[in-house]
């Protein structure tokens, strides 16, 4: 296969030049034999430094042996927990309680499950302990709008991984603190990113990886979370039970099924109601039941499209540009950029200084013109933000967007449109079924939609050198 790549790359098919251009890069140390195949230095390298990183934290925090909680850490779970349920009238079950307890006593642990399971009331009982305790709690998600949901989820502050980062090579993180690091969606996370955390991470931090393996995989090169989730060497509790709360709308049982390559029995769609429902379409006929839903919808707040491509008849660029048509044609519109009063958009970028992310989202309110200059008033993430003209080209609408934007995010009501494409496979389709709460609609081909949930993912055909 490596040869056959090589042919292709360089518009030859004599495989002896193939093979003398392999020879040269291993003499040349771009590549180093990795057994089974070859692996780049570069990644070879990373995969090392993270490895030999995350043993030091399974070794235990260096220095002094301590706990850096307490001594009395039994007993503070157990009345964080008594207190935690009595306030929220909520029951922790025992997985639940299992991995409060691995983030407190392990320096280096992984939180899994799927939809509905609790994660995020753990994290909430984790901060009550660590907070009696005087343990700095740093908590992070890779987009700007999964980090808005820890936030609003946990009740404290919370940052883009690229935040973190750029406050590290700043020297705004202590290098000598004990900080208990958490990471929310770290399925997203390539190679080269942890590769960054592990190096800013302070000596003694602890670290909690919290995620779902059967997600989207990084769109970067590497797996990381998703072999420590299986690995036997790493403490790990995955959360199995849906609560009373999700269970309502269906989505975590089909969710369920998906993940495992079961295929679920979906309903014809029914209007508005909870739930996870499929309409039969060919590829010409999807944009019409998309229109046809969203009229269903009509007055329905906090509703999506996800699609899986930007182009194409079922892409997000065609299906914004339709949405946007019909939506404003009474409302003022941006001349030359193609926005207008009430669309929602999508920040594409990060920028710290106007406080919006990757992945920061919202509606436009008004058009101002100042002075022969241009500007949005948008709404981003709960605060109204003005965007001058010169920014324009980081915005972008979001009637649909793709399902790798929406990983971390999660939505009342989402449309998803199935078509036959190399990117779709199960954890498309489960990462955009789980980004629904209460109603999931997938439109498009049953033949494509079941081929993609009983084929293994896309991901296993990913060899990585990375272990643990």
């Amino acid at each position: 296969m490596l040869l056959d790549g090589v042919c292709g790359a360089l518009g030859t098919r004599n495989l002896g030049v193939a093979r003398t251009a392999v020879d040269c890069a291993l003499r040349e140390h771009a590549i180093i034999d990795a057994g089974d195949g070859y692996q780049p230095l570069g990644a070879a390298v990373m995969e090392k430094a993270i490895a030999i990183r995350l043993r030091e934290l399974l070794a235990g925090v260096p220095g002094p042996e301590r706990n850096l909680f307490s001594i009395n850490l039994p007993s503070m779970i157990t009345e964080a927990i008594a207190e935690f349920e009595k306030r929220s009238e909520l029951q922790l079950n025992a997985g639940q309680r299992q991995g409060v307890e691995m983030a407190l006593y392990h320096p280096l642990s992984v939180l899994t499950g799927g939809a509905g399971t609790g994660k995020t009331t753990v994290l909430q009982v984790i901060h009550r302990i660590a907070e009696r305790v005087g343990v700095p709690v740093l908590q992070m998600a890779l987009s700007g709008r999964a980090a808005q949901r820890m936030r609003e989820a946990t009740g404290r502050s919370a940052s883009t991984i690229a935040a973190f980062l750029r406050e590290a090579e700043q020297g705004s993180v202590d290098p000598e603190s004990e900080p208990l690091v958490i990471i929310d969606e770290s399925s997203m996370l390539d190679l080269p990113l942890t590769y960054s955390i592990v190096r800013a991470l302070p000596v003694r931090a602890r670290l909690l990886l919290v995620g779902d393996p059967y997600q989207l995989p990084p769109i970067g090169f590497g797996l990381v979370f998703q072999v420590l989730a299986a690995s036997p060497n790493i403490p790990r509790v995955e959360l199995m039970e849906v609560h009373r709360q999700a269970r309502s709308s269906g989505i975590p049982q089909i969710a369920c099924e998906i993940r495992h390559g079961v295929l679920p029995p979906l309903p014809a769609f029914a209007g508005l109601c909870p739930g996870v429902s499929f309409i039969d379409a060919g590829d010409g006929d999807v944009m019409g039941h998309i229109l046809d839903v969203l009229s269903e919808w009509r007055g329905c707040d906090d509703t999506q499209v996800l699609s899986m491509t930007k182009r194409g008849a079922s892409g997000i660029r065609n299906i914004n540009a339709t949405l946007h048509s019909m939506e404003c044609t009474a409302k003022p519109k941006l001349e030359g950029w193609g926005f207008g009063e009430g669309d929602p958009i999508i920040y594409l970028v990060n920028d710290y200084q106007k406080e919006l992310w990757n992945g920061s989202s919202g509606r436009i309110e008004s058009i101002l013109s100042l002075n022969g200059g241009r500007s949005l008033l948008c709404c981003l993430d709960g605060a109204r933000k003005e965007i001058p003209e010169e920014d324009f080209k980081n915005i972008d609408l979001a009637y649909a967007i793709t399902v790798h934007k929406a990983q971390g995010s999660q939505f009342k009501r989402v449309i998803v449109p199935i078509v036959k494409s190399r990117l779709l496979d199960r954890t498309l389709i489960y990462t955009a079924l789980t980004r629904g709460m209460e109603q999931v609609v997938f439109i498009g081909a049953p033949d494509a939609f079941d081929a993609a949930v009983t084929a293994p993912p896309h991901s296993h055909q990913r060899q990585v050198g990375f272990a643990i």
